[in-house]
């Protein structure tokens, strides 16, 4: 076991920013803006309409109620339960989000999975205690991953002592399309829902254009990347930018993103990369299950799956950008059409 003497754990809030100009209500209808902190992020949440103060108080509940129902480390909470044991009984938005694990785990060779919970606690990321394991640590604990070890019957899941479920890399993709779904319950126009840099458009701006979502510079040289202008979409950025510390013994980085394959964090041939999907827990999902394959196999993927998703890959000076949203996409980056 290897620890670490000095730590830099970097995190980013926004890895995507929204460019959106305020208007004022007219004809009953209003602008209002709720922010909160909520599943260890702060969450940003814009709403445009005669019933914008309804539609946000109802966003504010969910939102806090997905946490209780997902909190690692809520003794409450329904993960927790079944994390230690004492519980086997899935929830309605458990099976739900489950489904979509289960749906990326196996249409991505495994690049994205909510089992690594034992490796995720192994490394400290959670803790904040962090320090580089050694081979036969890392190796017992992958023995605790993967999700196909799971069981599930429809209300119930099964799985190995030591086992454990962690939603973070997909839960507010979750959550933005539950808000999506409240905001079509009630009189809204538009809203822009940012919950700790994942973004999610609904309805379009008053003057029929779409919104504009600044995409973060990986490598800190600017403020943003680039832009993409979307509408009824998720733009969700993952990148090994974001939260890392450096071992002070050897100076090798560790990003936060652990590669299932391996137990080890991912060295990834991008600095970032943004999925660009009407659905917003797939997007967040496959944000991390991209970074996680590369570039190539990301290349691949989607020539399999582009009308699931676009993509935005950052790598150098280089933007890689699928057709579907080429002429969305405005950088000063060398932009390279994937088709």
């Amino acid at each position: 076991m290897k620890k670490i003497n000095r730590l830099i754990l970097l995190f980013t809030t926004m890895a995507v920013g929204i460019l959106l100009t305020a208007c004022g209500g007219y004809k009953g209808k209003k602008e209002r803006t709720l922010n909160l902190t909520a599943m260890d992020t702060y969450m940003s949440i814009t709403c445009y309409g005669r019933e914008a103060d309804e539609a946000l108080e109802l966003a504010e509940y969910e939102i806090k109620r997905l946490d209780e129902l997902w909190s690692v480390s809520n003794k409450d909470s329904e993960i927790y339960r079944i994390n230690n044991g004492t519980d086997n009984l899935l929830s309605e938005d458990t099976i739900k989000i489950l489904e979509k694990c289960r749906y990326i785990y196996g249409t991505t060779d495994g690049a994205f999975d909510v089992t690594i919970r034992p490796l995720v606690e192994l490394w400290g990321f959670e803790s904040g205690r962090l320090y580089v394991p050694g081979d036969d640590e890392i190796k017992d604990k992958l023995a605790l991953c993967g999700f196909d070890k799971i069981k599930m019957d429809y209300e119930t899941i099964t799985m190995e002592s030591g086992m454990g479920l962690d939603f973070g890399g997909i839960a507010k993709g979750y959550t933005s399309d539950r808000l999506m779904a409240i905001f079509n319950e009630f009189d809204i126009e538009y809203a822009v829902v940012s919950l700790g840099g994942n973004v999610q458009c609904y309805g379009r701006k008053p003057d029929g254009n779409d919104f504009k979502i600044a995409i973060a510079d990986p490598n800190g040289k600017k403020d943003y990347a680039g832009s993409i202008n979307v509408s009824e979409k998720a733009v969700i950025t993952s990148g090994g930018y974001e939260r890392y510390f450096v071992d002070d013994v050897t100076g090798k980085k560790y990003c936060h993103i652990i590669d299932p394959h391996t137990g080890y964090p991912v060295e990834s041939d991008m600095d970032s990369i943004t999925i660009v999907s009407v659905d917003g827990t797939l997007a967040d999902g496959l944000s991390t299950a991209c970074y996680v394959m590369g570039l190539d196999k990301t290349i691949e993927y989607w020539h399999n799956h582009k009308s699931e998703f676009d993509f935005i890959a950052l790598s150098g000076n280089t933007a890689y950008v699928t057709s579907g949203i080429a002429e969305d996409f405005a950088s000063d980056y060398d932009i390279r059409i994937i088709k």
